[in-house]
């Protein structure tokens, strides 16, 4: 029987705090793997709330693989067996499900002290400091970016009225201005319960530059792990710069553990909370074993790629893989591109403390690769509170846009086709079942937002011809206006490419 006092939420949703206390109960092996939860009315009769409730914390969990469900039979706990096989990630997982549990309490003491000390952080500080130390694009044809233009400039306005022009037009540290690191350390705790120490921020004009940092910083003879089928582009990136890389499968749970110890690999570049192109993400067993992986050998690092992680559209963000990592081989990176559109070439890592002494020392040679005025603007922006007010717009727009285009998909006349992954961020999946006929002659022929899986796979053909039943929709350069009209060309593709299509099943 679960009890649980659920009068301590705070101003939680209630959904979140019970999703909160059972998942800290899994963590610190309260309950155990292949455990039974309660059914969803049982439990809701148990501790006097809705079956709403229960259910919106039970598809939380599940989203994560904190638990899985049999047909018919029930849902149980998954089996966190790295949490046995590494102490390090143990006493990880222990940690954060107290911090996690304690809401209200030592969670929000240990939040409030870092926004203390990041609070005291000092221009002058941060110098001193220092001063010592070719993917395919689904959507090209599609103009609309989502750039918040009107707010953005009224911010920008205000920015050069108030700040002194000697401080605009002075350069940058190579990390990037305190005022930016601050604000994304701020917008990170309060939005991805993430605990970032502003220090070791830094900012880069875009993920590309980042991952050129990052790549000097771990030494470029190393062997990187990259997820497969994944992001055409960072294969390309790592090969300019003559990075040996390694293309490790997924399976339902994420990237194949096995594979990843016998690639030899030092350094794994994976997306654990949505992964591109398959919307899959890395259950909370798998992130655990992936950890205990990046321990078991010195200098071994993962490179957590946060890429839309904003863009959940249904339940609580994903927790990132760095918040449990105690270890430092985590190295989170993330960009405003996604968010505040492509012209804005912002993005950020946060680099394990080792790491940026390291950049002090060896690469703080650099200039700060991002203007000095549009970081002060970004940072502006982010303390007002007009990013998150983008954010939340951002968000009903899209929802609408899947929407819509599920909805001229028609696809409820076809039980055979299943969308997969529809909340996981700004694309899903079709599984086209194997019994209908795929015409080769039009792959290839796709309409803007939609492509094939095995396009994206580095795998030889007979091995990427898996992915062929799996048509990605990507609706992130997509606008409300035009919505409806995508949903209805991808729906006439489908019609031409399986002949049965316009037969009801």
């Amino acid at each position: 029987m679960l009890a649980y006092d659920l009068t301590k939420r705070g101003s939680q949703p209630l959904y979140a705090y019970l999703y909160a206390l059972i998942r800290a109960d899994i963590e610190r092996g309260v309950l155990r793997g292949g455990e039974k939860l309660p059914a969803k009315r049982t439990l809701a009769q148990q501790l006097g709330i809705s079956q709403i409730t229960v259910e919106g914390a039970y598809n939380q969990l599940l989203a994560e693989g904190y638990i899985y469900t049999k047909e018919r039979r029930g849902t149980y706990i998954s089996d966190l067996a790295a949490l046995e096989s590494s102490s390090t990630a143990s006493a990880s997982a222990a940690n954060f499900g107290q911090r996690v549990a304690a809401v209200g309490t030592e969670e929000r003491q240990a939040v409030n002290r870092t926004a203390g000390q990041a609070e005291v952080f000092s221009e002058k500080s941060f110098e001193r400091s220092f001063t010592r130390s070719a993917e395919r694009s689904f959507a090209k044809s599609v103009s609309f970016t989502g750039f918040p233009l009107r707010s953005w400039g009224k911010t920008m306005r205000a920015v050069l009225n108030q700040l002194p022009e000697a401080k605009l037009a002075a350069p940058a540290p190579p990390a990037g201005i305190p005022e930016l690191r601050i604000a994304i350390a701020r917008h990170l705790r309060q939005n991805r319960s993430l605990l970032a120490d502003p220090q070791n921020i830094l900012i880069g004009a875009g993920a590309q530059v980042l991952y050129g940092i990052i790549a000097q910083l771990l030494g470029k003879n190393n062997l990187y792990a990259l997820e497969d089928p994944g992001y055409q582009r960072l294969t390309n990136l790592y090969a300019a710069q003559n990075i040996p890389t390694v293309h490790i499968p997924l399976d339902t749970e994420g990237i194949e553990i096995g594979r990843l110890r016998e690639s030899k690999a030092q350094v794994a570049h994976i997306m654990p909370s949505h992964q591109y192109p398959s919307g899959l993400v890395t259950s909370a067993s798998r992130r655990y074993e992936i950890l205990a992986w990046a321990l078991e050998k010195p200098n071994r690092y993962i490179i957590e790629d946060d890429y839309d992680c904003e863009y959940r559209l249904a339940g609580l963000p994903i927790p990132p893989l760095q918040s449990i990592d105690t270890g430092g081989r985590v190295i989170y990176t993330n960009t405003f591109s996604k968010t505040l559109g492509h012209s804005l070439r912002i993005a950020y890592a946060i680099l394990p403390p080792p790491l940026m002494k390291k950049f002090q020392k060896n690469l703080s040679f650099y200039s700060s690769t991002v203007s000095t005025i549009e970081q002060f603007v970004l940072a502006k922006y982010i303390e007002d509170g007009a990013y998150e007010r983008h954010l939340n717009r951002s968000r009903t727009s899209y929802r609408h846009v899947r929407d819509t285009i599920i909805a001229e998909l028609n696809l409820e006349k076809y039980p055979d086709i299943k969308i997969s992954h529809a909340d996981s961020g700004l694309s899903f999946l079709l599984m086209i079942p194997s019994h209908w006929s795929l015409r080769r002659d039009m792959l290839g022929k796709f309409p803007a937002g939609m492509g094939c899986l095995a396009d994206f796979s580095a795998a030889p053909p007979a091995q990427a011809r898996r992915y062929e039943r799996q048509l990605v929709v990507d609706y992130s350069g997509i606008s409300k206006e035009n919505a409806a009209q995508k949903g209805r060309e991808m729906h006439h593709f489908l019609q031409k490419l399986l002949p049965e299509f316009s037969i009801a099943k």
